[in-house]
């Protein structure tokens, strides 16, 4: 799907790839979205076998750890997601 706003999409991309720590990108629903580079490194998996699936099934379930279904409970991500979409950024 492509995003609704691609300059957007485009400026948050180029920030991921620029930050010099580990960084993976997820959907509201735990998808991953992307990761940049130092992820891939520090976590030996490929881009073909991350983007697009849970971050629960990623690598060897390295990232199926109980923290991640209690802030999903709690409805962390949503309100993560809600107030990062909200921001004035370019369109």
């Amino acid at each position: 799907m492509p995003p609704r706003y691609p300059l957007k999409a485009k400026w948050y991309e180029s920030i991921v790839k620029t930050i010099r720590e580990p960084l993976i990108v997820l959907t509201p629903g735990l998808k991953v979205i992307s990761a940049n580079c130092f992820f891939y490194e520090t976590f030996p998996v490929a881009p073909e076998e991350t983007e697009g699936i849970f971050i629960f099934d990623v690598g060897n379930h390295q990232w199926d750890i109980p923290v991640f279904f209690l802030l999903q409970g709690n409805g962390f991500f949503d309100k993560l997601v809600a107030n990062l979409t909200e921001s004035p950024l370019p369109r």
